[in-house]
């Protein structure tokens, strides 16, 4: 959250309705680094059950591959197969539930910290309307400084 303030600080006699907007651009890029390695865990998650699906598979193609060698059918001929098949299945599960558990619990973290750098700011932003308005004078000077560049644009100094 200090990056976000830091931002602002950046900045000076800038409008505050533009500081609003910086603060917002500044918000959004923050947020947007915290959710960066987010879909590594999505993808774990969405595609764990389908490997372990690709195991079992294998594990009945193998016991019917011993069924075939073997001659004879019965439970004691399948059973490894079938044994490694759904131990593979498991296995799957187990990493797909951690997996989403876990980015599911980060996406709602991320969603926490967002709101709490946009009620922040908000807030920031309010007492330096309550300043202007109650003519406590200006911000305090913040390092640096704004320039306006051709096009009316803002830059930080």
């Amino acid at each position: 959250m200090s990056d976000v303030f830091q931002e602002a600080l950046r900045w000076r006699n800038v409008a505050l309705e533009d500081l609003d907007r910086i603060l917002a651009t500044s918000r959004a890029e923050t947020v947007a680094e915290l959710r960066k390695g987010l879909w590594i865990l999505g993808t774990i998650g969405s595609l764990a059950p389908f490997i372990g699906l690709f195991g079992t598979v294998i594990g009945i193609m193998r016991a019917f591959q011993d069924m075939a060698v073997e001659g004879v059918g019965g439970f004691e001929v399948v059973a490894a197969g079938i044994s490694e098949a759904l131990v593979a299945t498991a296995v799957g599960l187990l990493v797909a539930i951690i997996a989403l558990a876990f980015f599911n619990w980060l996406q709602v973290r991320v969603g926490e910290i967002a709101g709490v750098f946009q009620r922040s700011s908000d807030r920031f932003v309010q007492a330096l309307l309550y300043v202007e308005a109650t003519g406590g004078g200006s911000a305090p000077p913040a390092a640096g400084g704004a320039q306006e560049v051709p096009g009316g644009d803002l830059q930080p100094a």
